[in-house]
């Protein structure tokens, strides 16, 4: 089966607007102009880049019955399971497993197990922010119960709501127009992000819009940072999802 997945940028607009549910972060950006609309701007954004239709579930046909419920049954049950195993055996892990990332209600259901499973995906191949240790904490979590089958069924799940269609069905997107969206998400993030940067003096309010990643799984909130610039919109033009990197916020250990 194909995986339902994100590219890197979407991966960031991901980080930023889960950050942006917590109203203390969002009231930050309030002297900039950010209200709920520029909110909700940037979450239909999203839900056009990663294809899913988020605005016809609610009006699932017979044929498709209860994917939000199963979802949100996925979530309540591996949620609590991966936080508390992790909490006591890899806790750096955990942490960085939930980063932003609550169990959540109705239609942002997908985004949370979305982003969940691509969490776990990049554990299992210890990429960071999980280090080395990555692999073993996914086994753990797989002898738990939460094993790669588990995973598979949420991800099923997650695909049967990008293929959702209602009356009249949408036509095919071309290359093109998919382009186009994830465009506009990154425009938004871009101005949004750039915004939040300069406007928030917060390290700990930062760290809640993803701007910070850490090198390995070992780190402590007390290392220094190193802060990269925040990718242009001329640069943002050369190219879209998986094309030229985009520039971490990381931490880095201290030599002195």
């Amino acid at each position: 089966m194909r995986k339902l997945s994100i590219g890197p940028k979407t991966h960031r607009a991901v980080e930023f607007l889960l950050g942006l549910r917590n109203p203390d972060v969002a009231r930050e950006l309030e002297p900039f102009g950010f209200t709920r609309v520029e909110l909700e701007e940037g979450w239909g954004l999203l839900v056009d880049a990663i294809g899913t239709r988020l605005a016809g579930i609610a009006e699932a046909p017979p044929s498709q019955p209860g994917l939000l419920e199963r979802l949100d049954e996925f979530e309540n049950m591996w949620f609590p399971v991966a936080r508390n195993v992790l909490a006591r055996h890899y806790p750096e892990i955990g942490r960085q497993l939930f980063v932003n990332l609550v169990q959540s209600q109705g239609r942002e259901v997908v985004i949370t197990v979305l982003t969940f499973v691509s969490r776990l995906e990049e554990m299992a191949q210890g990429e960071e922010p999980f280090g080395a240790e990555g692999p073993a904490a996914r086994q753990l979590l797989a002898e738990r119960g939460l094993t790669d089958e588990r995973e598979e069924e949420a991800r099923a799940l997650l695909q049967e709501i990008r293929e959702l269609k209602s009356a009249p069905a949408d036509p095919p997107r071309t290359a093109e127009e998919q382009a186009a969206a994830e465009e506009a998400l990154w425009a938004w993030y871009l101005e949004w992000s750039a915004i939040a940067r300069v406007g928030i003096k917060s390290r700990a309010t930062l760290r809640k819009l993803g701007f910070f990643k850490r090198r390995s799984s070992s780190g402590t909130d007390e290392e220094p940072i190193e802060v990269a610039e925040l990718e242009t919109p001329e640069a943002a033009a050369a190219g879209l999802e998986g094309r030229a990197p985009v520039p971490q916020l990381v931490e880095t250990t201290s030599t002195e």
